[in-house]
């Protein structure tokens, strides 16, 4: 197996808790996912081992559809792709509780927070992996493939990453870091959040949350609008980015639902509450005061 590449040094960039959150290599070691509610968990190992059997099992089914145009864009090359050791969790924008306890299982893992699992070809990242933190039900058989859910949906799905990266790429913690300190100035005072910006967004491309050390002034890229922050994100193509001025409060979705017998009713459709404080929706800025981009 083939390491990643060596992350970026980084340490100008980072003060307090973020300093902490490096190992000897210069990589962030991420804290344990909450124990949370909304049911059973998986753990991150978990998450990796169902990923792996997703990608044996699935691969060779999805494996053109992958590589459209559209997707990847190129070969891809399945029995080299290794998965990176560091499974990410991302907590859920949603109140997805609150979704109708008769509603089909899969209308809550979709809706939940997820794990993130990336695999490489050698040094670079080809495919990202999003397992449901509640997908108990998927099983491993003694060939290593994956067995989803009696009541499958939302467990897990794969998003490519396109050969053009001016569409959008994978960017490390690292990595992130490095660019938004550069850019703004600003020490980064946390390990890296890797955001789960919800269903407006492909996985592939939800954004790093980075706290900053001062407020900084930044103004939107398409008007006048200032603001001054104290958390900035960064997207999929290193486009720096704010919460937008109105945030939703709520998204509406559909469903199935299953019958007692496990056949189907009808479908029907849903609110979900918007978490308070959550941010689904951005813009991009740039910055006024204190970095590169003035």
């Amino acid at each position: 197996m083939q390491a990643p590449a060596a992350p970026p040094d980084i340490r100008e960039f980072v003060t307090g808790e973020a300093v902490l959150g490096l190992d000897s290599d210069g990589r962030f070691t991420f804290p344990a996912p909450p124990d949370g509610s909304g049911g059973p968990r998986i753990s991150r190992e978990r998450a990796g081992e169902l990923a792996k059997g997703f990608l044996r099992s699935y691969g060779p089914v999805f494996i053109r559809a992958w590589e459209d145009p559209r997707e990847r864009g190129g070969p891809i090359r399945l029995e080299r792709l290794e998965m990176d050791p560091r499974v990410l969790y991302t907590e859920t924008p949603y109140d997805y509780q609150r979704i109708p306890p008769e509603f089909h299982p899969a209308s809550r893992r979709f809706y939940g927070p997820h794990y993130v699992v990336v695999f490489r070809d050698g040094p670079e990242p080809v495919l990202l992996i999003r397992v449901s933190v509640h997908n108990t039900g998927a099983r491993i058989d003694d060939r290593g493939r994956y067995i989803p859910p009696l009541l499958s949906g939302g467990d897990i799905g794969a998003y490519p990453f396109p050969r053009d990266t001016a569409r959008h790429r994978w960017i490390g913690p690292e990595e992130a870091v490095e660019q938004v300190g550069r850019r703004t100035g600003a020490r980064i005072t946390a390990v890296p959040e890797r955001l789960n910006a919800g269903r407006y967004l492909l996985p592939s491309e939800w954004p790093w949350k980075l706290s900053l050390d001062r407020p900084l002034r930044v103004r939107s890229a398409r008007g006048s609008r200032g603001m001054e922050v104290r958390e900035v994100y960064l997207g999929a193509r290193g486009q720096l980015l704010a919460p937008s001025e109105n945030q939703p409060t709520v998204v509406h979705g559909a469903g199935s639902l299953p019958g007692a017998n496990g056949t189907g009713r009808g479908t029907g459709s849903f609110e979900v509450p918007i978490r308070p404080g959550a941010v689904t929706e951005f813009e991009e800025v740039i910055v006024q005061e204190g970095g590169s981009e003035q």
